[in-house]
């Protein structure tokens, strides 16, 4: 059960990095490569990017953040192991809350929005200009909620492995060689 729970660790931990990388490219790199476009380039771009981005390389991070990480709380709480089940907590509510939810209640709508716009409209400026303001606000939350939940989960292993070291072991050894000269 060990090596189990410590494999769905890791695979939550990974999984959630890597979501918390995509979000964190978006709002780093390419938001401010589309400010550079005209408003209906931007806005043509943003379309098609939203309609590949539901794809088999995007969806093992953003739903597999969340359900890993579920499952690795259930695995540590079976196991007692209190302290990691709360980090691990913390990062499933980080993210759950702040960034997956966020996702769903937010981006995925704007991008709705988004898709129905005609480009060659009269008033794709101010769409635009609508859009990325409300999108990379959000955007921000999910990645500081994933970047939080990343962190969360470096302090569950870092209290898992604490858990490696019987209690005593170090007395133990300690007092077993104060005897030898």
């Amino acid at each position: 059960m060990q090596i189990f729970s410590r494999v769905l660790l890791m695979s939550a931990t990974l999984a959630m990095a890597l979501i918390a990388g995509f979000f964190y490219a978006y709002g780093s790199s390419v938001l401010f490569g589309l400010e550079q476009l005209p408003a209906a380039d931007a806005v043509r771009a943003m379309q098609s990017i939203n309609a590949e981005v539901r794809n088999l390389v995007f969806a093992p991070s953003f739903f597999g953040a969340l359900i890993l990480t579920a499952a690795a709380l259930a695995a540590f709480a079976i196991r007692r192991q209190w302290t990691v089940s709360l980090w691990i907590a913390v990062a499933l509510a980080s993210y759950g809350l702040a960034a997956f939810w966020v996702t769903l209640a937010y981006n995925v709508p704007l991008n709705e929005t988004l898709a129905r716009v005609d480009p060659q409209s009269a008033d794709v400026s101010r769409l635009a200009k609508d859009y990325f303001s409300a999108w990379g606000r959000w955007n921000w939350i999910r990645t500081f909620a994933s970047v939080a939940a990343v962190a969360a989960l470096a302090l569950a292993w870092r209290n898992e492995r604490k858990s490696d070291v019987p209690s005593g072991s170090i007395a133990l050894t300690q007092t077993a060689g104060a005897g030898r000269v």
